[in-house]
């Protein structure tokens, strides 16, 4: 780590650990650092998040990513159908729907047991028979009906997902099906996120650098 992101970093935390600051942009803040692959930067985010939000883990993040698919509209295609979604959430069903229709349970359950689309991060599964198996080191969000869908098929799908890792799992899924990237598309017209106020005080810290 330069000299320069750790003095970056301590302004920023900070800032974090004003009164002010939101659950929200703590998480936003928390999720930036996770996909940079700063743990430790991440670490200290999360005990600010642990000391002011106890329940930050489960509450919050169902909340950031309804403020966040708020904020989209996805554009969708699977096959000759199209369709717009307002939330990345809705869109991540109905293409997940379409890419599993009429695959048999058997053929799920080897996908589920046998490919990368198995666990993400806390052990949490991305597809599973019931909300306990898709989150079984976390029973808050297994009773948290905002993480999951349950689908046509009686399966259950983690949404509890960033947008990312939506693309991804549905890269994933149709590298197994079949259902070559020429069959599906995914299009997102994303705004800005983030407390303005936030955003200000980040333009400061940054400019005096």
């Amino acid at each position: 780590m330069s000299e320069i992101s750790t003095a970056r970093q301590t302004r920023l935390l900070a800032l974090y650990r004003r009164q002010g600051t939101s659950c929200q942009e703590l998480i936003h803040a928390y999720k930036n650092a996770n996909n940079e692959n700063d743990k430790d930067f991440a670490d200290e985010i999360a005990d600010i998040l642990d000391e002011r939000y106890p329940n930050w883990n489960v509450s919050c993040i169902s909340k950031l990513s309804s403020m966040q698919n708020d904020q989209l509209t996805i554009n969708v295609t699977f096959a000759d159908q199209s369709k717009s979604f307002p939330s990345a959430k809705q869109a991540y069903i109905w293409l997940v729907e379409k890419i599993l229709n009429n695959k048999p349970d058997k053929d799920i359950d080897d996908y589920v047991l046998n490919s990368m689309f198995i666990r993400g991060s806390h052990g949490a599964r991305y597809l599973a028979r019931n909300p306990a198996e898709l989150f079984p080191r976390d029973p808050n969000r297994a009773k948290d009906s905002n993480c999951y869908h349950k689908l046509s098929n009686g399966w259950f799908l983690n949404t509890n997902l960033s947008n990312k890792q939506k693309r991804d799992k549905l890269l994933n899924l149709t590298a197994v099906y079949e259902a070559y990237d020429s069959n599906w598309t995914w299009l997102a017209e994303e705004e800005s996120y983030g407390s303005q106020v936030i955003l200000d005080e980040l333009d400061k810290i940054l400019k005096e650098l």
